[in-house]
């Protein structure tokens, strides 16, 4: 293929997990969902979550999105977006992203 590639708008990722540790916690009794996620997402990029039935691939996902009900889990570790970690963001300011 030949051609001229756009370079990327930025050297930064747009979206950068790191260390993402969920866990799933009713009665008492807690189950490891997702364990040590590191992910670089850069703009103009695309990124695919591949793996196994039960492996994660939802749950970081809706992590990112931060769709897991706050009671039943315990994300741990960071999710950069642009920048800021949306983990440690209030509601009104995630909504504002």
């Amino acid at each position: 293929m030949t051609g001229h590639q756009t370079p990327p708008a930025s050297d930064a990722p747009l979206l950068r997990l790191r260390n993402l540790d969920v866990d799933f916690c009713l009665h008492g009794t807690c189950t490891k969902a997702v364990r040590g996620v590191n992910l670089d997402v850069y703009p103009g990029k695309t990124c695919a979550l591949v793996g196994e039935s039960g492996s994660g691939k939802s749950v970081t996902a809706l992590s990112v999105l931060r769709l897991i009900p706050a009671q039943a889990v315990h994300p741990r570790g960071a999710i950069f977006f642009k920048g800021q970690d949306i983990l440690r963001m209030d509601s009104h300011t995630l909504r504002q992203v």
